[in-house]
């Protein structure tokens, strides 16, 4: 069976930046099963799984605009330390979420202002991704009326969450 739309797939992968350090990976953990069609996964890494068998495997360079996106200056900002006041760990590369639950990273800590980027960390970067298909198979009504498998639910991808 190869991968198309309503079937669903088991992948392990592993995303490099440019300079080759492993950003993300779901080795050693249970495959990423994902519903093709449905936009679970980055839309490229979607198109190039696209008529793949179980046990095929890619290596694909994404360019920004394929994965994360382009690097936005706009949504780097500054603010009052003290509209931070409830934030526990206050530190460089710390993660917050702002009240519209967006991820801001800490960028810098001076002594009245903390700047606060809310791009991915990998805007703006070609990302490397190897892709290993496991098993492919049909969804079930209910995965597609889910728009996701079901499994998904219980599973780990990886321990920065899946791609």
């Amino acid at each position: 069976m190869i991968i198309k739309k309503n079937v669903v797939a088991d992948i392990y992968y592993q995303i490099k930046d440019e300079d080759g350090n492993i950003v993300d990976s779901n080795e050693g953990y249970s495959p990423l099963q994902y519903l093709h069609g449905y936009s679970n996964i980055l839309p490229a890494l979607q198109d190039v799984l696209e008529g793949l068998n179980a046990q095929e495997e890619r290596y694909i360079t994404l360019k920004p605009e394929q994965s994360y996106g382009a690097y936005n200056e706009a949504l780097v900002y500054e603010v009052d330390k003290r509209e931070l006041a409830h934030v526990s760990t206050l530190q460089k590369g710390s993660v917050i979420q702002s009240a519209d639950g967006q991820e801001l990273t800490v960028a810098a800590v001076k002594k009245d202002k903390v700047t606060l980027n809310g791009n991915h960390p990998l805007a703006g970067k070609n990302i490397n991704v190897f892709v290993q298909v496991v098993a492919v198979r049909e969804a079930t009504p209910g995965e597609i009326e889910q728009g996701h498998p079901l499994a998904l639910e219980s599973t780990c991808c990886g321990p920065k969450g899946c791609c």
